[in-house]
C-alpha cells in the first residue's frame, strides 16, 4: 500500500510512503499534513471547496502531466459537478502517487524542511492565512455574541434529522465495523468505523464525520439514507 503526505497542511511538498504507520512516525510529517492512502482520502482532505484551487496549483506549477491536466483544467473551477468528484478524486490520486518521492534521510535536511514548512504554513495558501492573533480576536468575539450562529439544517445534501442504514454488498452482507468496505488502515476505513446503523445525520456530524464522506458513501452505495 502506497502512502502519500502533502505538508503544509496539504499544500506543501509531496512525499512516498509504505504505509500510513511510516508516514506516522515520520518527523518530517506534521500535525495538519494530508495523508493520503487513497482516492476517498483526497476528497476528505480538500474537500469540494478546496479541491479546485489545489488542482490548479498543480496545474501552474507543472506538476501535473500534461495529459492529466487537460483531462482535468476543466474540472479546476470554484464549482465541481458532484458527479465528478469521485472521478476527479482518483485522477488526483494518480498524479500525487506519480509526483511523490522519498523523503530525504539525513537529519539535518529533514529539520531544514521541517523549518521551511512551518514557516510558510500560513501563507502557503488562503485556508491558513489567519494569523494566531486573528484567530484569538475571532475567538474572542465569538464568545461575546450573544446570538448563536444558526445551525445548517441539512448535511450532505439531506436533513440533519434524516437517518442512515448499512448497505449490504454483493455477498447480502451488511457493512459495519465487521464489514468495512475501505482500505485497511486508510484513515477513511478509521472513518467508516463510527458510522452506527440508524444514527442521524446529525449525530454523524457530532461524531466527526464530514458531509462529503457521507455523500461518497451514499453515492457508492455503502449506506442509504432515509427521512
Amino acid at each position: 500500500m502506497t502512502c502519500v503526505v502533502v505538508t503544509r497542511g496539504g499544500w506543501g511538498d509531496i512525499w512516498k510512503f509504505s504505509t500510513q504507520h511510516e508516514a506516522d512516525l515520520h518527523p518530517i510529517c506534521q500535525y495538519g499534513d494530508a495523508v493520503l492512502c487513497g482516492p476517498e482520502d483526497v476528497l476528505e482532505a480538500w474537500g469540494e471547496l478546496w479541491l479546485p484551487e489545489m488542482i490548479q496549483q498543480l496545474i501552474k506549477d507543472n506538476s501535473f502531466s500534461k495529459r492529466s491536466a487537460e483531462d482535468i483544467a476543466g474540472a479546476a473551477t470554484r464549482q465541481i459537478r458532484s458527479t465528478r468528484l469521485a472521478a476527479i478524486a482518483e485522477e488526483v490520486w494518480r498524479e500525487l502517487q506519480r509526483m511523490a518521492v522519498s523523503p530525504p534521510q539525513e537529519p539535518s535536511e529533514i529539520l531544514r524542511l521541517i523549518t521551511l514548512d512551518r514557516k510558510m504554513y500560513t501563507s502557503s495558501h488562503p485556508r491558513s492565512r489567519s494569523t494566531r492573533t486573528e484567530e484569538r480576536e475571532n475567538m474572542t468575539t465569538a464568545e461575546t455574541t450573544t446570538t448563536a450562529p444558526e445551525k445548517p439544517k441539512t448535511f450532505a445534501g439531506h436533513p440533519l434529522t434524516a437517518t442512515l442504514h448499512f448497505n449490504a454488498d454483493k455477498e447480502g452482507k451488511l457493512y459495519g465495523p465487521d464489514n468495512n468496505p475501505k482500505r485497511a488502515g486508510s484513515a477513511s476505513a478509521e472513518l467508516f468505523t463510527k458510522y452506527v446503523d440508524g444514527m442521524t445525520l446529525a449525530e454523524a456530524k457530532e461524531a466527526g464525520i464530514s458531509s462529503v464522506a457521507v455523500k461518497w458513501d451514499f453515492d457508492h452505495g455503502f449506506i442509504t439514507i432515509s427521512a
